[in-house]
């Protein structure tokens, strides 16, 4: 059942994570898929983080042409991705201790 929420007509799904923190999603598709669609969409934006500043520091290149930033976001994508893996397998041998980020 569709709700209005400012006039726009939106469903709403939510979920628990396992850290047992409410999520809720408003979406103007059906609900069925809105949390599995928005935890692939964060991966991405967790990508990009990662790319841009925490980490790659992408824009720190400076490049422009689209021909080298095409290869080296290539390259970027399998170092994150090796690093991510690398990081998954560490913390089945040994809890991996996260750092607080300094504001």
């Amino acid at each position: 059942m569709a709700i209005e929420i400012f006039g726009v007509s939106v469903f709403l799904a939510a979920a628990r994570s396992e850290g047992g923190e409410l999520m809720i999603v408003a979406t103007n598709a059906h609900p069925k898929h809105a949390i599995a669609i928005y935890l692939r969409r964060w991966e991405i934006e967790s990508l990009f983080q990662a790319f841009k500043s925490r980490g790659f520091n992408l824009e720190d290149t400076q490049l422009t042409e689209p021909m080298r930033l095409s290869k080296l976001i290539a390259v970027i994508a399998v170092a994150f991705t090796w690093a991510h893996k690398v990081g998954e397998w560490r913390q089945k041998i040994k809890l991996i201790r996260l750092r607080r980020m300094r504001k």
